[in-house]
């Protein structure tokens, strides 16, 4: 619904493929619009998406999955959804498509950009350690793991496997500011962050 969206009682396209090609389609009504989505691909993510919105009771969630040779976006989920037909029986926040539209934290993936860019950077090679004690101080700010409990949680040494196995925080924030705020911001941009992908949909944020 989010990626197709939908035309009001008005008669004027809003968001999705229908606002954007909505003058192509109104001059040459006889052509086709072919997504790139893989339907077979779209329904199995929208279906992992329900089911994992189920087991954490999440109010809300998508997947996209993108040919890492084309760049082309074979499927984009996003729950909760609506019926286009009848979109004014839903709420504007599951109309919208948020994930395109709103700026919101990468989470934890991130930490591939932090380990890719200290390594591309020879701030650290493949077989850098780290004693991760559970949390680092950084300008006052006590950045812990997960599962840290104080006066519990005791010293690991941990390689930059292990860091992804762990999911640790301290170790990641370490390498970020071993590499320093112009080093790392210059690959963050390098990265795409702050920056629009220019997909054929409107409304796009640029992320900060």
């Amino acid at each position: 619904s989010h990626i197709i969206g939908y035309v009001d009682t008005y008669s004027k396209a809003r968001q999705g493929m229908e606002a954007k090609y909505e003058k192509q389609l109104h001059e040459h009504p006889q052509d086709k619009l072919e997504l790139s989505i893989d339907s077979r691909v779209q329904v199995f993510a929208e279906r992992v998406l329900e089911d994992r919105l189920r087991e954490t009771n999440a109010s809300r969630g998508t997947v996209i999955v993108m040919s890492v040779k084309t760049g082309e976006i074979v499927a984009w989920a996003v729950l909760p959804s609506f019926d286009p037909n009848k979109y004014y029986d839903y709420a504007p926040e599951s109309v919208k498509n948020w994930s395109l539209v709103d700026v919101y934290q990468p989470g934890s993936v991130f930490k591939t950009v932090t380990v890719s860019s200290a390594l591309d950077s020879e701030t650290v090679d493949a077989s850098y350690k780290f004693m991760d004690p559970g949390y680092l101080e950084v300008d006052k700010h006590r950045i812990k793991n997960h599962d840290y409990v104080a006066g519990k949680t005791g010293a690991i040494e941990l390689g930059l496997q292990q860091l992804f196995e762990r999911s640790s925080n301290p170790f990641a924030a370490h390498l970020a500011v071993k590499m320093g705020p112009e080093i790392f911001y210059k690959y963050i941009r390098k990265f795409g962050f702050a920056h629009k992908t220019g997909i054929e949909l409107d409304g796009e944020s640029k992320g900060i």
